[in-house]
């Protein structure tokens, strides 16, 4: 387990500003803690994997005149005129949400109390988040289900309304969704340890400018080297398209257009 001070204590090593065998004193770990979580802030979404994308529960439908296929109904219906059927063992009432295609960001209004399942095939390093939307009533309970694998080392995450935003990266190492917030010193960094190289050259160039170091050639090549295998890593699969073979199963996606069944 590698923490936020041992990245930061291995970047004032590779500048040499700390001698071998010592520790940043307490103004060095507050540089390199706000420095760390700048790093992080920005790399979610540029350098590792996508921009998240609102998936609203319940989704809003599209009933205006302007609409070019007013009126839309929400989701497909099948002869009988019902909303064609999910394979959920526990039915398909409208407080079961599946599945948001990976890296999006659920915007949760709904009134009553609703769970939501996490994409099936998460990519390594793909992101979920969830906001409350304006339509929320008052201390209604949301499920998050990691539909086979954990959240945060639990099956499920209930959050009650009001609440604030959060968000989670899937480990696939560990099979679980950790939470994303910004670091404290004894905090574990949300990416593996072999990811340990990426963050601390990073992490070292964004403190070289302030401490009046210049970064040498073989740390300027390490870091090359290791942004490469950092986005090869962390590359995602995009979202598919209607007709591809690998669609996610997600109601909502007939509005949204991002994929469908």
């Amino acid at each position: 387990m590698t923490t936020a001070q041992g990245i930061i204590g291995s970047a004032y090593r590779k500048l040499n500003i700390t001698p071998i065998g010592t520790s940043p004193n307490s103004a060095q770990l507050a540089e390199g803690l706000t420095e760390l979580n700048s790093f992080l802030r920005i790399i979610f979404g540029s350098q590792l994997g996508e921009l998240l994308q609102d998936w609203e529960v319940p989704f809003q439908q599209r009933t205006a005149p302007v609409a070019a296929n007013f009126p839309q109904n929400p989701y497909p219906l099948g002869q009988d005129a019902q909303f064609m059927g999910l394979p959920l063992a526990g039915g398909t009432g409208t407080t079961i949400w599946p599945y948001p295609p990976k890296n999006s960001r659920i915007v949760f209004g709904g009134s009553g109390d609703t769970t939501v399942y996490f994409p099936e095939q998460p990519d390594d390093g793909s992101r979920m988040g969830v906001v409350q939307g304006a339509l929320a009533g008052s201390f209604v309970v949301l499920t998050l289900d990691g539909n086979g694998r954990t959240i945060n080392g639990a099956k499920t995450q209930q959050i009650t309304t009001p609440f604030t935003a959060a968000r989670w990266i899937y480990r696939a190492d560990l099979a679980d969704w950790r939470p994303l917030n910004d670091l404290v010193s004894t905090d574990e960094m949300p990416l593996p340890e072999d990811m340990d190289d990426y963050a601390i050259l990073s992490l070292a160039e964004r403190l070289a400018p302030n401490n009046d170091k210049t970064l040498g050639a073989e740390i300027v090549d390490a870091l090359k080297q290791a942004k490469s295998i950092f986005q090869a890593r962390y590359r995602q699969e995009g979202t598919t398209v209607y007709k591809s073979a690998d669609i996610p199963l997600s109601a909502e996606s007939y509005l949204s257009g991002r994929s469908w069944w």
